[in-house]
């Protein structure tokens, strides 16, 4: 999913936008904002494996989007509670967002062997 695709996801899944339409360019700077924003926070846990002007891989869409828009919600107003509760990140209990991406990233880590050398 490419930046342009992630902003008007977020937007029509927060209402701003109707199915069609063209976002506000105001409202896609607030959504690029809240991801490069989010991106840095998943990336400190390493909960990434792609770069921020990186194309959005496909297995990550859908939390991705859902932490997003919980990201924006208080910029847009009147948003349904259930949207920040499915996806807000760092909540004593993990959204179910954030179970999807870690889920989802445990299962693409790659670990390297380690050596041991006994003396």
């Amino acid at each position: 999913m490419t930046l342009q695709e992630l902003k008007y996801r977020v937007l029509l899944k927060l209402g701003v936008v109707a199915a069609g339409d063209s976002p506000n360019p105001d409202d896609s700077a607030t959504v690029l904002m809240r991801y490069r924003a989010l991106h840095n926070v998943l990336t400190v846990r390493d909960l990434t494996n792609w770069n921020i002007s990186d194309d959005i891989p496909e297995e990550v869409e859908e939390p991705i989007t859902m932490m997003t828009a919980a990201a924006c919600a208080r910029d847009f107003g009147d948003v349904d509670p259930g949207i920040v509760l499915e996806g807000k990140f760092g909540l004593p209990q993990p959204s179910a967002a954030e179970r999807q991406l870690r889920q989802i990233m445990a299962a693409t880590y790659i670990r390297t062997p380690v050596n041991v050398e006994f003396f």
